[in-house]
């Protein structure tokens, strides 16, 4: 079973969310416009992405690696994200894949590239 999901959220901003049973992933198609491979920004979001892991981040707010599997992809400048649900847990997956996602545009970027926010998401610089 696959099913792809259009939908406004973030500063209403058109996301795609695609989901394939088989390989038991939920993926933010091209989520990020313009990110070239070899920027400060892609390489700090990859450690972003990575730090959610982390034991030093509070249990509540960490990402478990034994349920869920972040997979980052960078293709001609386009970012997409893939969260592959392990254990078939996919309330726990869709909770945390939202919450990644929110905190990469509303923590992120907006605090640490807000000029690339301004620029592709129409976000003013405060």
């Amino acid at each position: 079973m696959q099913g792809e999901f259009h939908f406004h959220w973030l500063w209403s901003l058109p996301f795609c969310l695609t989901f394939d049973a088989k390989r038991k992933a939920l993926k933010f198609k091209n989520l990020l416009p313009d990110v070239p491979p070899r920027s400060a920004l892609n390489a700090q979001l990859k450690s972003f992405i990575k730090e959610q892991f982390s034991r030093r981040r509070p249990i509540h707010r960490r990402l478990d690696p034994n349920r869920l599997s972040v997979r980052y992809s960078n293709m001609q400048g386009t970012v997409s994200i893939t969260f592959l649900v392990m254990e078939g847990d996919y309330q726990y997956a869709v909770k945390k894949a939202l919450s990644l996602i929110n905190e990469i545009f509303v923590g992120f970027l907006n605090v640490n590239f807000p000029e690339y926010t301004a620029a592709h998401f129409h976000k003013r610089e405060d």
